[in-house]
């Protein structure tokens, strides 16, 4: 008889904190040179994020990435999204960075009201 051995997550929200770790690493990685990029472990490091339980999260990770560095993780190094499924990943991110970018030049413009008054 096997026994079956259940994940366990140490904090309750691993997954998010997996996903997270992953799109900074790959944010590194790519603001690099290319010539001291490790491209192939980028590569796979961007599959695990697209495939993984937790790429419901990719969008808010990459732009809170995008907010602390300044860097624009991407995913699809290797080419364009071909399936329907990163193509849904694709747009969700696109317009989840969209949205935060309309945020800020909203807060941006408000700030310069309040200074103007």
């Amino acid at each position: 008889m096997s026994k079956k051995t259940k994940a366990t997550s140490h904090t309750g929200r691993d997954g998010y904190i997996m996903g997270q770790a992953l799109v900074y690493a790959i944010a590194h990685i790519q603001s690099l040179p290319e010539e001291r990029q490790e491209f192939s472990n980028m590569c796979d490091m961007c599959i695990i994020a697209r495939e993984s339980g937790f790429s419901v999260f990719l969008p808010s990770h990459i732009t809170g990435v995008f907010a602390h560095t300044g860097i624009k993780a991407n995913l699809w190094p290797e080419g364009e999204p071909t399936s329907e499924k990163e193509i849904a990943l694709y747009q969700s991110i696109e317009r989840s960075f969209a949205s935060w970018q309309g945020f800020v030049a909203e807060c941006e413009a408000e700030q310069r009201q309040q200074e103007a008054a």
